[in-house]
């Protein structure tokens, strides 16, 4: 698991890793923005078509266990771009939407 205190970690790596791998996407922030934004959605799509093999009967949990956890790698990996690009810090806005939540429904 992955503690909260390690997703500003993780953040900045997973920015260092894009813009070592692709330095023209870091032209501009709203390109960045834009781009980031854009995987996250294809990749959370790829997790969700997965899960719907599984309602449909094509396929079972364990058998997309290792492929989800890929894709929801790969959405991970765009969130903490995105949250990145922007500079916000996810370890952050976790902790205080925890907290309203546990005001809300705690």
């Amino acid at each position: 698991m992955i503690a909260a205190e390690s997703l500003p970690v993780i953040q900045a790596a997973s920015l260092a890793d894009s813009e070592r791998w692709f330095p023209a996407l870091h032209a501009s922030q709203d390109t960045l923005a834009t781009h980031f934004t854009l995987g996250l959605i294809g990749e959370a799509g790829e997790v969700a078509n997965l899960v719907k093999k599984v309602k449909r009967g094509d396929a079972t949990w364990a058998e997309m266990r290792g492929r989800l956890g890929d894709e929801m790698a790969d959405v991970l990996t765009y969130l903490c771009d995105l949250a990145a690009a922007l500079d916000l810090d996810l370890a952050e806005e976790w902790a205080k939407k925890r907290a309203f939540n546990e005001e809300r429904f705690g």
